[in-house]
């Protein structure tokens, strides 16, 4: 049975569920009208609630989420905290301990086959309350029957699903009452996640939870008593009697009349999904904010539970919009209970029917669906996101290469933006003079030194100080020691600093920033999206996740998206459906929970401010340019079309920042004979074709820093491969995120002579770049080579040690290592080893969050950033972009490929034998010339198809398409000979689109056939040579005595590949 209300009833929200409080121990029933339920729930949740002496407690009738590292006993129903009864209390234990008290350990498998252990922490608990809508929190408290007196620390979400902002550590618990209060200072938020110290064998006994504040709207349960569809093969225990899951009560442990089972597989085709669909009729347009359910498990296990559900909302039952999706959120039990999805907005859309995807096409079980809302609409809050006017600049240090003194002593060395070498400093106080070419508004000074210094002052003026917050990091023996000043001081010339140092210790760069500071943080990164679909960590996320994940991005700080690739030239895949590119025979997969991946990015980033740069294509191989020489022209020629869909598609986009060119070089490969030249004609083709169709689009590359063995030269390479054409033009690409490598350390952690080496490397680079005239930021790898989250100290160093070089660091990658955004269930422990780390950013977000929101008002001034060197570029090639076929196939390069000699198959017969082939064509037709090499004749053993007789067959695009299937193409034919006698044969085909196999013809002597394909037939005029056009033909043949098949390239299907492609 389901739990009935008896006496006062107690209206509780299970995220967004109605149930009674503690009444589910009897069997005693009474019978509840809908109008009564609603009436109670209409009290406590518009009205300020009064339990136990506590008035406008915000979290009341809440729901209670618990994490990963919690084992809990007293809360059935995810409510005993906020249930307003304080008599009892939830017990809460590690869960991620033994019995000795060790971390649990998660095993890993590096690049390289060892495995690794990392220590999942389970001296932590946490537990998080979603409000339904917007509140302002002022005061939080929690209720103890037990508790170790520990700090808590509690984080703070805007919109249900990324916990971004930390509010603080809480050391405020007080023995005597149990009572523990924290005062946030106002803070807007939708959620609030708790985060509580345990140790082994402890238990935390917590009996209510509450917030106190104030919030403008509240949330309505819009459900009761809704109709709803659901087809499937009902269970024949858990049956349907009127309105199950829409009856506001749920049901208790092992009670199957208060559950509803089914088992379907009906087809969500946007995502290709099958599993049991739920459709709910509200009666009339609600505004709706919410949908809770849970799946339901039986005592014995039954019943099924997809990782992650989806919900879609219509006006009209007719046409869907994407609401949202959940993971499982938390769950009381393994067993004998709800696993809890909620699916959750800070704001109402306007709906009347809901729909949930369950994704399980196993026995579903539920027990309750509740949708809630509010009477009124709800515009999704301002999140008081500021908006960088000038998105791209790296460097605002205009000390750069301008005059410095230190001790009254020209010093250039400190303005050099070398930070490998330092200036030994005076035993106690030293002051630095620096004198700008130019006026310019100071908005702060680093320092980096080697050794300490302290007592930092810097005057501007007149002896003027420059007044702002300090703060230093440290990072392989460097400390970095910052200023941001609380007002930029505007027409500054001269820059006086001065500190004390200990002995012995050196200052290696003395830097004045205009405007805004380089500060260490994350500014963006990669999302590493497969162009051949797959169930990976993005592929299924819904438009609202996308704005969600994107969301969790700009809630601390960050503004760049890159999709690193759309296209793949060995698999012949793509993310992008762009006419030109599935054209030229890349096969577009949708199998994410979006139409339109690209826009679904592209839209959320527009929202919250944010810049999106779109891959190109990916596969060049850089390893040994001699050798791929045709592979780049191949792949150059396939970028112009998914650059031109891009464009097409996006390029108006006012999110589009431009283009990501996805080959990624490095120093190593630079270095190779050759490696510049086939770099830069990569990557300089792709840039001419964009600067063309798209001059204000900007070009980013992402090439890696190896560590080659010669810093300079890797950078002078660097250099020859981005540079203008002309002097004073513009360079290849616009921005250069310098990969740092820093995460395939085997010891995993990285040393600090990794990051010696690596600034030796870095500082180099970024003078070679900003030589050539480009941007250079940061490329931050925050991985490790077991495939898992680079541990938070090594973050540390790297934003300490990359920061000074580059005011933008973006990182690899955003999904897979970087992300507040749910990426699991809540007992996902890899994914809850990752979501650990996140909130060490989060914190350390926090304290730096003022001072970066400083840096988005300032307006860029001019750096001088050019080192001045000269570096030979005489050996440099011009590049000269691949001729294509302007008249029928641009995809298609001209260079002359016809093969008029003959050439044996790549693949033979069962004899062995290979046949042999040749090309040739005159102004009536074009020439297949054909060798069998078959000293059999084998006829009369059946129909054509069916492989017993000797047969050629061929599969043609007249115009030098590639196609996954020829026939598919509107210039394809496929054509055959079939030997019915010794010297008979009987010819067919297919193809009735521009091209047809009509008119073709053949002669055959001694095992050699001359086929004749008419220009007219195949559906084009003669070629002339060196026109660019070409033809894609694909011979293939059947030796009948054991129905082996030859091919002409070894491909014995339909499609034509660049492998069949022939130009004249």
């Amino acid at each position: 049975m389901k739990t009935k209300f008896r006496g006062v009833i107690a209206s509780l929200i299970l995220g967004g569920i109605l149930m009674s409080a503690c009444a589910g121990t009897t069997d005693t029933e009474s019978t509840v009208s809908p109008d009564e339920i609603s009436k109670n729930i209409s009290e406590s949740e518009t009205s300020a609630p009064k339990t136990d002496n506590e008035t406008g407690n915000l979290f009341l009738g809440c729901t209670v989420f618990y994490g990963c590292g919690a084992s809990i006993s007293g809360d059935r129903f995810l409510n005993a905290m906020t249930d307003g009864d304080s008599s009892t209390a939830v017990t809460i234990k590690p869960a991620l301990k033994d019995a000795k008290g060790n971390d649990k350990k998660l095993t890993f498998t590096d690049w390289y086959g060892t495995t690794h252990q990392e220590t999942l922490d389970g001296s932590q608990v946490d537990f998080s309350v979603d409000l339904g809508f917007m509140s302002r929190i002022d005061t939080l408290k929690l209720k103890f029957d037990k508790y170790n007196g520990k700090p808590i620390r509690v984080f703070a979400s805007t919109d249900g699903y990324n916990f971004s902002f930390f509010l603080g550590e809480f050391d405020t618990y007080d023995s005597a009452t149990g009572e523990w209060t924290a005062e946030t200072g106002g803070f807007n938020a939708k959620a609030i996640l708790f985060v509580l110290p345990i140790e082994t064998k402890e238990e935390i006994k917590i009996s209510s939870a509450a917030a106190y504040g104030s919030r403008e709207h509240d949330r309505k349960l819009l459900s009761l008593g809704a109709s709803y569809k659901w087809d499937g093969n009902e269970n024949s225990i858990y049956t349907e009697s009127g309105n199950k899951l829409t009856d506001g009560v749920i049901a208790l442990p092992n009670e199957p009349t208060g559950v509803v089972g089914k088992t379907s597989d009906e087809l969500d085709p946007l995502t290709g999904k099958r599993g049991n669909i739920i459709t709910l009729d509200l009666g009339s347009g609600k505004n709706v904010s919410e949908v809770a359910f849970g799946a339901y498990i039986t005592s014995t296990g039954t019943g099924g539970a997809a990782d992650r559900i989806d919900v879609r909302f219509s006006e009209d039952g007719e046409n869907w919009d994407d609401f949202g999706q959940s993971y499982i959120r938390t769950a009381s039990a393994a067993r004998g209970t709800s696993k809890r999805y909620l699916v959750t907005r800070n704001h109402t859309v306007k709906a009347r029917y809901i729909r949930i995807f369950t994704y399980t096409q196993y026995l579903f079980l539920c027990d309750e669906i509740s949708v809630y809302g509010s009477d009124t609409p709800v515009a999704e809050p301002d999140y008081g996101y500021k908006y960088r006017p000038q998105y791209f600049a790296s460097n605002t240090n205009v000390a750069s290469y301008q005059s410095a003194t230190l001790n009254g002593k020209d010093c250039p060395a400190l303005t050099d933006n070398i930070h490998s070498v330092g200036t030994t400093l005076a035993e106690g106080e030293n002051t630095v003079v620096i004198t700008l070419k130019n006026p310019a508004t100071v908005a702060g000074i680093t320092l980096v030194a080697n050794g300490e210094i302290s007592g930092i002052t810097a005057y501007g003026e007149n002896n003027a100080e420059i007044a702002g917050t300090d703060f230093t990091m440290t990072a392989a023996g460097e400390n970095v020691y910052s200023i941001v000043a609380d007002s930029p001081v505007k027409s500054l010339q001269t820059v006086t600093i001065r500190f004390n140092a200990v002995k012995g210790a050196k200052l290696a760069e003395a830097e004045v920033y205009a405007a805004a500071p380089q500060l260490p943080y994350v500014r963006g990164g990669f999302f590493q999206l497969s162009t051949a679909g797959g169930d990976n960590e993005s592929s299924r996320n819904s438009d609202y996740s996308w704005y969600l994940h994107l969301k969790g991005m700009r809630d601390m700080g960050m503004e760049y998206v890159v999709i690193q690739y759309s296209t793949h030239f060995n698999a012949k895949t793509t993310l992008i459906n762009g006419k030109r590119i599935t054209a030229a025979g890349y096969t577009y997969n949708q199998t994410y929970g979006t139409d339109d991946v690209c826009k679904a990015v592209l839209d959320a980033a527009e929202k919250l401010g944010m810049k999106v740069w779109l891959g190109t294509i990916h596969d060049s191989n850089f390893t040994d340019p001699a050798k791929y020489t045709s592979q780049y022209e191949a792949i150059v020629t396939d970028s112009y079309n998914i650059i031109d869909d891009i464009n097409e598609m996006y390029g108006s986009h006012p999110a589009f920042g431009g283009y990501y060119l996805s080959d990624e070089t490095c120093d190593a490969w630079l270095n190779l004979t050759g490696g510049v030249d086939a770099a830069r004609y990569v990557y300089k083709n792709q840039s001419d074709h964009i600067r063309k169709i798209a001059p204000d689009a900007k070009i980013m590359i992402a090439p890696a820093i190896w560590r080659s063995g010669d810093p300079e030269k890797g950078a002078d390479n660097l250099y020859r491969m981005i540079m203008p054409e002309t002097e004073g033009g513009r360079p290849v690409v616009d921005i250069l995120a310098a990969q740092d490598c820093l995460g395939r350390e085997q010891t995993l952690a990285v040393s600090d002579e990794a990051y010696k080496s690596y600034l030796t490397y870095v500082e180099q680079w970024a003078k070679a770049v900003r030589r050539a005239g480009a941007e250079f930021w940061h490329d931050a790898e925050v991985f490790e080579i077991t495939s898992t989250q680079k541990r938070h100290e090594d973050l540390m160093k790297t934003l300490t040690l990359e920061a000074p070089l580059s005011g933008s660091i973006i990182v690899f990658d955003i999904p897979h290592y970087f992300s507040n955004f749910p990426m699991g269930s809540f007992n996902d422990e890899r994914d809850y080893f990752k979501r650990l780390k996140m909130r060490e950013y989060a914190e350390y977000y926090s304290t730096i969050s003022s001072l970066v929101e400083k840096t988005f008002d300032a307006a860029n001034e001019p750096v001088y950033d050019n080192d001045g060197k000269k570096v030979d570029t005489s050996g440099v090639k011009p590049v000269t972009p691949p001729v294509t076929d302007k008249t029928y196939n641009e995809g298609v390069i001209s260079s002359d490929t016809l093969k008029t000699d003959f050439t044996s198959f790549a693949s033979a017969n069962g004899s062995g034998k290979k046949p042999e082939f040749a090309l040739s064509y005159d102004s009536e037709a074009f020439y297949v010339l054909l060798k069998t090499n078959d000293a059999s004749d084998d006829y009369g053993n059946g129909a054509w198809w069916e492989g017993k007789n000797d047969l050629v067959q061929l599969w043609i695009t007249g115009d030098g398409s590639a196609a996954a299937d020829v026939l598919s193409n509107s210039y394809g034919v496929r054509y055959y000979i079939n030997r019915t006698g010794k010297s008979t044969f009987e010819a067919g085909g297919e193809g009735d689109g521009k091209a047809t196999f009509s008119g073709f013809t053949y002669e055959f002597k001694d095992g050699n056939f001359k086929i004749k394909l008419p220009w007219k037939s195949l559906g084009r005029t003669a070629p002339v040579k060196g026109d660019g056009t070409a033809i894609g033909i694909l011979i293939q043949y059947i030796d009948g005595s054991d129905g082996t098949w030859a091919a002409s390239t070894g491909n014995t299907g339909r499609s034509i590949t660049s492998a069949e492609r022939y130009s004249f």
